[in-house]
C-alpha cells in the first residue's frame, strides 16, 4: 500500500532497496552520497554534518526472506528477525546469512538478533487476551 501511494510498482522495491542501502551506507562511511542507479541517481554531495564515526558493525536490517538475508550480508549489516515459530526454524535462515556474510567478508557476523513481542498486564491473563486481540490483528493485516 505504500508503493501505491507513490505510484510505484511493489515488483520494484528490492532492487530500489538494495539501490538505496548501498548508496547510504557508503555515504556514513565517507561522509559523500552519490549514485548513478536507476532509481535513485545522485551527483556526488557532501553530507553536513559528516557523520561523526563509523557505522560498521552498528547496522541492522530485518532478514526474514531469502533476498533479504542476501541483502543483509552483502551490505555487512547485523541480521535481525521476528521470530515467527520456534527458533529451530529459523536456524536454516540464520546459518545462511552466517555463510553469506563470511564468504562476502572474510569474517564472521555478528550475532543475529531474534525480535518477538511480548504483552504484559497487571491482570491475569488479560495480557494473553490483549496480545491474541492486538498484536495478532496487525500481523494478520499485513500479511493479507
Amino acid at each position: 500500500m505504500e508503493y501505491d501511494a507513490f505510484g510505484i510498482d511493489m515488483n520494484e522495491a528490492r532492487d530500489r532497496f538494495d539501490e538505496s542501502a548501498r548508496m547510504i551506507i557508503n555515504a556514513l562511511e565517507t561522509g559523500f552520497i552519490e549514485g548513478n542507479g536507476p532509481y535513485y541517481p545522485q551527483k556526488r554531495t557532501e553530507i553536513r554534518p559528516q557523520p561523526p564515526y563509523s557505522f560498521k558493525d552498528k547496522l541492522y536490517s530485518v532478514a526474514m526472506s531469502p533476498d533479504s538475508i542476501t541483502a543483509a550480508a552483502q551490505l555487512g549489516a547485523r541480521m535481525m528477525f521476528f521470530v515467527q515459530f520456534a527458533l529451530e526454524r529459523h536456524l536454516p535462515l540464520v546459518e545462511s546469512y552466517r555463510h553469506q556474510y563470511l564468504q562476502k567478508h572474510g569474517t564472521s557476523a555478528l550475532p543475529p538478533l531474534a525480535i518477538d513481542f511480548v504483552v504484559c498486564d497487571r491482570a491475569a491473563g488479560r495480557g494473553s487476551t490483549l496480545a491474541g486481540k492486538h498484536p495478532a490483528r496487525e500481523t494478520a493485516q499485513t500479511s493479507a
